[in-house]
């Protein structure tokens, strides 16, 4: 298994996942797509 490098995550209105995701992960590149905001 590969290890996690890249997140898209589509639908993340205010982005609450972005930093525990960098806290877990420091070298991730997080990318958050939410089209109602």
């Amino acid at each position: 298994m590969r290890p996690v490098r890249r997140v898209l995550d589509i639908g993340c209105g205010e982005g609450a996942w972005r930093a525990p995701l960098l806290a877990a992960r420091p070298g991730l590149r997080y990318v958050g797509f939410d089209p109602s905001t």
